[in-house]
């Protein structure tokens, strides 16, 4: 609209110096005097420097417009209460051009922040890396994971870990891989998959992470408790009357004369009811990994666990002569669990540290509880003893396993139960320095698991 308008003024502008040029050529001519044509002339002066004023005018409005659209600087505004009609309408059709860039721009932050928010809540963590290797885009999931606040470059995953950086670097378009990444003191068993995008001409690399490490714990202890449930079952069904059976040939045989072959047979019964009773005695701890009871979560402060561990196991300390120290930052940490499951967990891996540093001089066990980046509450324990037996390593939470001439196998697969129960887990590992740590970690809120 004001452009026609703008036309009409240039175009009238210009019949008026016509004009003005026409009486000025005429009046020289006619009169041949410089005097008469100074007023035609200056006139004709005047109406040159008006337009070009009044043009340069509407180009500077429009320069400074598009300009601050260049800068995406939608907040400029021009005045519409002018006399000059043909500003007032230029004014008026620039703020409208101005509004409605300011509704697409509001209207895609509003779509942008949706798309975030969905992004964070994924399960996943997602990152995407362009041809420079540089990060745009990455939601909280792809943060905890890695261990990092922020991520602009793929470059930066070299001091999270350098093997992990050089899976992200090289993960061409449809590949999976499997990887182990250590950070925030506990590994994570990560799947790394790779999807390729372009975008806009912009070829991106969009690579999914997902942590499987818990999946696979569970997985595997929900497999050792259904087996458990079979085999005890199996057996106690076999020990019970084998038991009552023995004890009731046993009182027969009293009943005879005696002789070498009556007692013969009542020592014998007498072994077979022995073994049978600790056979169903041996049944019945494995049993215990099927009946730990849903954690009841109330909020107690960390060093009143460890100071009622402390007094329990004071004794057995001071007879083997082990000093216990603990460390909990923040000193007043709170944390929200079952405090009797919990502390029965807590003290299967003390004692188990105790066993480890049997006979050892100087033995040292260190408990240090802290709050990592990602939201959970890390519980330390460690020793200064031999260590784990690095053959055995991978059999350390199996149910039926045990190094121990007296062990029953049950303390770490009970506690790593507990703590999954409690929506955390359970690691143990040799420390660089010598002796073994467990960690049991979990959330800061402590979220019941059903089972």
């Amino acid at each position: 609209m004001f452009n026609l308008h703008v036309f009409g003024i240039i175009v009238l502008n210009a019949i008026l110096m016509g004009a003005l040029s026409l009486f000025t050529v005429w009046t020289f001519y006619t009169y041949q005097s410089w005097g008469l044509i100074s007023f035609p002339l200056s006139l004709l002066v005047g109406q040159m420097l008006g337009l070009t004023y009044y043009l340069n005018r509407r180009n500077r409005q429009l320069a400074q417009f598009f300009a601050s659209i260049d800068q995406q600087d939608t907040a400029i505004s021009f005045p519409t209460e002018v006399k000059d009609r043909s500003q007032r309408l230029l004014h008026t059709q620039l703020n409208r051009v101005n509004q409605i860039l300011q509704d697409i721009k509001l209207k895609n932050s509003a779509q942008e922040y949706y798309y975030r928010i969905l992004l964070d809540q994924a399960g996943a963590g997602i990152l995407v890396i362009d041809e420079q290797g540089n990060i745009p885009t990455i939601n909280q999931r792809a943060l905890k994971l890695i261990g990092r606040q922020s991520l602009r470059h793929q470059d930066q995953l070299k001091v999270v870990d350098v093997h992990f950086h050089q899976t992200i670097r090289d993960a061409a378009s449809g590949e999976k891989r499997l990887i182990a990444l250590q950070n925030n003191e506990r590994v994570k068993q990560l799947i790394v998959n790779t999807t390729h995008l372009v975008n806009l001409g912009q070829s991106f690399r969009v690579i999914t992470l997902q942590d499987i490490r818990n999946e696979l714990d569970q997985q595997e202890l929900d497999a050792w408790i259904r087996l458990i449930r079979v085999i005890t079952h199996e057996i106690a069904n076999t020990t019970g009357p084998l038991i009552s059976l023995s004890r009731s040939m046993q009182e027969r045989i009293r009943q005879l004369p005696a002789n070498d072959n009556s007692h013969f047979l009542d020592e014998a019964l007498t072994i077979i009811t022995e073994r049978s009773e600790g056979l169903a005695s041996f049944v019945s701890s494995y049993r215990k990994l099927m009946k730990v009871p849903l954690p009841i979560l109330q909020p107690i402060k960390a060093t009143a666990v460890i100071d009622k561990i402390r007094i329990l196991m004071s004794a057995l300390l001071k007879e083997e002569q082990v000093t216990l120290n603990a460390d909990v930052h923040p000193s007043d940490l709170t944390i929200l669990i079952d405090e009797g499951l919990f502390s029965q967990a807590l003290l299967n891996l003390i004692k188990n540290a105790l066993e480890a540093l049997r006979g050892s001089e100087m033995g040292l066990i260190e408990i240090g509880v802290r709050t990592d980046t990602a939201g959970k509450v890390i519980w330390k324990i460690t020793d200064n003893g031999p260590g784990l037996p690095a053959e055995h390593m991978d059999d350390i939470f199996v149910p039926f396993f045990t190094n121990k001439v007296e062990g029953s196998g049950i303390g770490l697969s009970l506690a790593r139960q507990i703590l999954r129960l409690h929506g955390g887990s359970l690691t143990g590992q040799n420390q660089p320095e010598g002796g073994a740590v467990f960690r049991m970690i979990i959330p800061h809120g402590a979220t019941q698991v059903t089972t």
